[in-house]
């Protein structure tokens, strides 16, 4: 699972575009994977079932909906989280996941682990690059 990781870490990728995911994530082999595109630079790691979940309760919100502004604020909501997601992508016994083929990478990747997610940046310069333009929070 993905419950209240938090690591920050760069790992190989290797030719076939797999990337082993740190043991914080206590991830089991089959469990599936969705992997979103964020940006040129970033993607995110879900576990499937916690999409499905999402989904399904934006259809239940949907189902309940009193106007027509809500409901297709919803429509616009699930359709935003189907274009993000670029791949389904099983764990393997090494604990590895394949990157969607379509992505150049380096040898190299870094991975920031977060509340609910693996954040994948291309490089640890796009991760930098990255945390600089970030809000500062106002509880430090």
């Amino acid at each position: 699972m993905f419950d209240e990781m938090y690591f920050q870490k760069e790992v190989a990728i290797d030719k076939k575009k797999r990337i082993i995911l740190p043991s914080a994530t206590d991830l089991t082999m089959d469990s599936k994977i969705a992997i979103a595109r964020v940006s040129d630079v970033q993607f995110n790691l879900y576990l499937l079932e916690r999409i499905n979940d999402i989904v399904e309760t934006l259809l239940e919100k949907k189902k309940s909906c009193k106007n027509k502004d809500e409901y297709l604020l919803i429509e616009e909501e699930i359709t935003a989280i189907f274009n993000l997601i670029v791949k389904v992508s099983s764990v393997d016994k090494q604990k590895r996941i394949i990157m969607p083929e379509d992505v150049e990478f380096s040898d190299k990747v870094f991975l920031q682990g977060r509340f609910d997610h693996i954040a994948v940046f291309k490089t640890k310069e796009d991760f930098e690059s990255f945390r600089v333009r970030q809000p500062k929070s106002k509880l430090l």
